[in-house]
């Protein structure tokens, strides 16, 4: 939000799990939709079942768009983050550099700006990711 009421030609993208994508649809929708059940992804802090009235108030008036991500892919900038940047997040902060790592998004030649935030992770979740078991 701040940084695009800074600069109003900045494009703010939203990105959010696939298995927990209540934002995502509210926002492409213009109301707040529920899901069934409270998702499961590694991104636990992105896990509640809706937003409320005021982001998704926030969302229309800021977001230009939304991308969903994988679980496989969540990890995998988990670990890109953890093993290469050496800087530690949760899972939910590791969701916003997914689609520069998988190329959703085409970075080449633009400045991106991504928040990384929070240290409170739990490593045996993402093992569970990375190695389903069968």
């Amino acid at each position: 939000m701040a940084a695009a009421a800074k600069s109003p030609k900045c494009q703010v993208i939203g990105v959010e799990p696939e298995r927990a994508n209540d934002a995502n649809r509210s926002w492409r929708e213009g109301q707040i939709i529920t899901l069934d059940t409270v998702p499961d992804t590694i991104a636990d802090g992105l896990r509640p079942r809706h937003i409320g009235q005021r982001n998704l108030i926030i969302m229309r008036r800021y977001v230009n768009d939304m991308i969903t991500v994988s679980e496989q892919a969540i990890a995998e900038s988990l670990l890109y983050i953890w093993q290469r940047l050496k800087i530690v997040v949760e899972t939910s902060a590791a969701v916003a550099l997914v689609p520069i790592l998988t190329g959703g998004i085409e970075a080449r030649g633009l400045r991106i700006g991504i928040i990384l935030s929070g240290g409170n992770v739990d490593l045996s979740e993402l093992w569970y990711y990375r190695y389903p078991k069968s």
